[in-house]
């Protein structure tokens, strides 16, 4: 993840066990990622179109879009997902993947949930999207299809 225009400098220790240690000069080196490595940042923007889609009465499956590249500052290396039930004063728990999807289980059945996602580059973590409401499915072993969040049916 360096570019061209910057300079690293990488310090060379070597040891003999007969003669000690040897001082080798500091050396500049030079790599190319195609993005300057100075202006690496976190992210600027959240995820996006993020949806929920019901995968039993315990078990959802979240999915996400990179935020745009504009917001990215670097390459996205780690999603986080927090999640919590809407009821006052409930925990708040996480989850984290490399991935654009994440399969969250161990769900209350009839329980609505907030959730919310950021990407992380290197650097740290950007901001947090907007909350994405979903209540899980009443109690059932299993749906023949997944319910979109959005279909009225379900």
């Amino acid at each position: 993840m360096f570019a061209s225009s910057c300079k690293h400098s990488l310090n060379v220790r070597l040891q003999n066990p007969k003669c000690g240690l040897f001082d080798e000069s500091v050396r500049l080196i030079k790599a190319y990622a195609g993005i300057d490595c100075c202006m690496l940042s976190v992210p600027t923007g959240s995820p996006q179109n993020f949806t929920a889609i019901g995968h039993s009465s315990t078990s959802i499956r979240l999915q996400w879009d990179a935020p745009p590249r504009k917001h990215r500052n670097g390459e996205i290396v780690l999603y986080e997902v927090l999640y919590h039930q809407q009821r006052p004063s409930t925990v708040d728990w996480t989850t984290n993947t490399t991935e654009q999807s994440v399969m969250v289980e161990g769900l209350e059945t009839s329980t609505d949930y907030n959730f919310m996602i950021r990407a992380y580059t290197a650097v740290g973590p950007g901001p947090w999207s907007n909350r994405l409401p979903f209540r899980t499915f009443p109690h059932r072993e299993h749906h023949s299809h997944p319910c979109l969040l959005a279909d009225p049916v379900c």
